[in-house]
């Protein structure tokens, strides 16, 4: 099969997604929760990724709070792990991170859909499937990490108020140091691309706060 690059994947994702998945099986995966509202895994793969394609420019409901670390944040997306800038490895991160949805989705009795365990099918389903995409190990390594943990920000979130929140938070920033800021980022590119209900209609503002401050405390005080 032949071979191809992720700047290829970033920019035809649809001519693409299929080494991993059936397109047609993303589009007709339909979710239906309090974050995707009768959404298929396709619309919301392609508007995680569209998020990330915008987070430069900080305009973002959410990252825009984050402007006065604009040039750090821009260093930081734009420099390279391995052969390929920060921001074009997470673009394939949205295009990945949800890949093992339609093996994993579950409908309950009132119409709700779970996942369960979806991370880890997508996580393997690139590893299975993903050598055709021109890859150094580190860069196949960080992509399989992101993939794997894009929900761990949720739930150490989850605890924030309760007296759990600090042993959760301590046990996130050991477990993820290399990719914190990189969890935290995705946290947001991945909100965005849901279409939530109205219990959902917004980030709590405490979670929100909270993610800032990580992001803020990551970068230290050289705003600029």
């Amino acid at each position: 099969m032949d071979t191809f690059d992720v700047v290829q994947f970033i920019r035809s994702p649809l001519a693409y997604l299929d080494r991993f998945v059936s397109v047609d099986a993303l589009d007709k995966t339909i979710e239906n929760n309090d974050w995707h509202l009768k959404q298929s895994v396709l619309d919301h793969t392609l508007k995680v990724l569209e998020s990330v394609d915008q987070s430069l420019s900080l305009e973002d409901r959410y990252l825009s709070r984050l402007k006065p670390w604009k040039s750090l944040i821009s260093a930081y997306m734009l420099a390279d792990v391995g052969a390929h800038p920060r921001l074009d490895l997470l673009k394939t991160c949205a295009l990945l991170h949800d890949i093992g949805k339609p093996a994993t989705i579950r409908v309950q009795p009132n119409g709700q859909t779970t996942c369960p365990n979806h991370a880890n099918e997508s996580r393997l389903l690139f590893e299975q499937r993903g050598d055709t995409l021109l890859l150094s190990e580190n860069e196949r390594h960080y992509i399989s990490q992101i993939v794997q943990k894009h929900h761990e920000a949720d739930n150490f979130l989850e605890t924030i108020g309760s007296q759990q929140s600090e042993t959760a938070l301590v046990s996130f920033l050991s477990v993820n140091s290399q990719i914190v800021l990189d969890l935290l980022f995705f946290y947001f590119f991945d909100f965005e691309g849901c279409r939530i209900g109205d219990k959902i209609s917004a980030l709590k503002p405490t979670v929100y706060d909270f993610i800032c401050h990580l992001i803020e405390s990551q970068f230290g005080d050289k705003r600029r």
